[in-house]
């Protein structure tokens, strides 16, 4: 904000807010929990989004009775999944002894002192009152002790995940039913990748040796890193012409007339028949990779809407972290179990969706994550669902977060959009303002 327009920052975030047309703020305490309608939760770093996502699921386990044997979790990494299942259990720890010091303290709920003491946390007080206070609660303690005692009693049954691991999961689940194999191991595929490759480059050299062909050859074994090569043609549309100038930059200059015609030739040919090679090869010797699980699992999804309706009713309650960091197929899968028909499902039932994630984090584009596909998923959900924001930084000092904001609005005068900054890329969007904590001291002062 600029500090001659005489609008503080909480008026201009409102007003950028309104002009853009962006989402509302999730409030942890009293948002609607809407079994009907999904839910994409847009969290910027430092906005407690981990401490909102603890909170949610006591939510759903106190006011909407989910067991936690029907909650779904996923998030992207192992490290992030395992902390994320030690963060939820603890809250869910935490809420049940505040309740059983109010019941022995005998301490009631509108007494805010006492309940400061009982637990320091301010968002932590307003659930509890929530729950039990007032002239209509909705629970009584010893209800929310009994949910909450059933959740941690039952909390190892939870299915907490990663994207991987959840296809896993359900894959070894259905495997009757489906008609896959009970043998299949979990294993990369490099060793077929280079088996497969080996066995063409082998069969070229010994049917291409003499006469024109020799340019040819000599310039195919000049080639290094054929693995590098066809990873990064998963990426490249197979029709494309300059191939072979553009993956022989690194090995040396790029072959010209008849040889180069000759190499795009073999790189159209071979490559496309590589990958079914390196397939069969999977079959041959049962192992699938985490990436031949998803696409396992999307395609039998596709054609077996008893599959479908199978795993929907095993979740009355789904929360998906990180979004911003899935793919194309990962996304398929998501909307196809928990988007699609998501309000009429077989069991007559709805379901609590949420999805979790900053498009500003977005780093896993060398694992096939595309930003365009969080942006898809993002308009469909503001569609059918609702769309909310977490925009006030908690963890950066007030000084730090002006900094930012000044930084990347220039003029973020209310009602005027061309103030607002663009960044090169026109896929991103325009920067919004952060909000920020008052009361945030610095780690180190300067005192002398």
């Amino acid at each position: 904000m600029r500090a001659d327009s005489g609008i503080d920052g909480e008026q201009a975030r409102r007003a950028v807010m309104l002009q853009s047309g962006v989402n509302h703020r999730f409030e942890l305490v009293d948002e609607v929990l809407d079994g009907k309608r999904p839910m994409l939760i847009e969290a910027s770093a430092g906005t407690g989004k981990t401490y909102s996502l603890e909170r949610l699921v006591a939510r759903l386990v106190v006011e909407e009775d989910v067991p936690v044997q029907s909650l779904l979790i996923m998030t992207f990494t192992r490290a992030a999944t395992a902390e994320l299942s030690l963060r939820i259990r603890k809250i869910l720890m935490a809420f049940r002894d505040d309740l059983e010091k109010i019941i022995s303290q005998g301490i009631s709920p509108e007494d805010e002192g006492k309940m400061a003491r009982i637990d320091r946390d301010e968002f932590n007080r307003k659930l509890l009152v929530k729950w039990i206070g007032g002239k209509k609660p909705l629970l009584s303690c010893q209800d929310c002790i009994g949910r909450l005692s059933d959740a941690l009693n039952r909390f190892d049954d939870a299915a907490v995940f990663t994207i991987h691991s959840f296809c896993q999961k359900m894959l070894t689940d259905s495997v009757f039913s489906r008609g896959g194999s009970f043998e299949m191991s979990v294993g990369d595929d490099d060793a077929y990748v280079a088996q497969a490759l080996d066995e063409a480059l082998r069969r070229t050299y010994a049917s291409r040796k003499e006469g024109k062909d020799v340019p040819f050859i000599r310039e195919l074994q000049r080639w290094q890193d054929w693995e590098g090569k066809l990873a990064r043609l998963k990426s490249q549309p197979m029709a494309d012409v300059g191939l072979a100038v553009r993956f022989t930059t690194e090995d040396g200059e790029a072959p010209s007339g008849e040889t180069r015609a000759q190499m795009e030739a073999w790189i159209q040919d071979s490559f496309k028949k590589v990958p079914d090679r390196i397939q069969a090869l999977k079959r041959l010797s049962k192992t699938m990779t985490f990436d031949d699980m998803l696409l396992e699992l999307w395609l039998a999804l596709k054609d077996n809407p008893v599959l479908v309706d199978n795993i929907r009713r095993r979740f009355r309650a789904v929360l998906v972290d990180e979004f911003q960091d899935t793919d194309p197929v990962q996304f398929n899968i998501l909307e196809k179990l928990f988007l699609s028909d998501s309000g009429e499902w077989n069991d007559g039932k709805g379901r609590h969706v949420f999805f979790v994630g900053d498009p500003k984090q977005a780093i896993y584009g060398f694992r096939s994550a595309e930003l365009e596909t969080y942006y898809q998923a993002k308009e469909l959900i503001g569609r059918i669902g609702r769309t909310r924001v977490l925009d006030k930084n908690f963890r950066s000092t007030p000084a730090l977060v002006r900094a930012v904001n000044t930084f990347f609005e220039q003029q973020a005068v209310p009602g005027v959009a061309e103030g607002r900054s663009r960044f090169l890329d026109k896929r991103i969007p325009p920067y919004e303002y952060v909000g920020f904590d008052e009361g945030k001291l610095p780690l180190m002062r300067r005192t002398a």
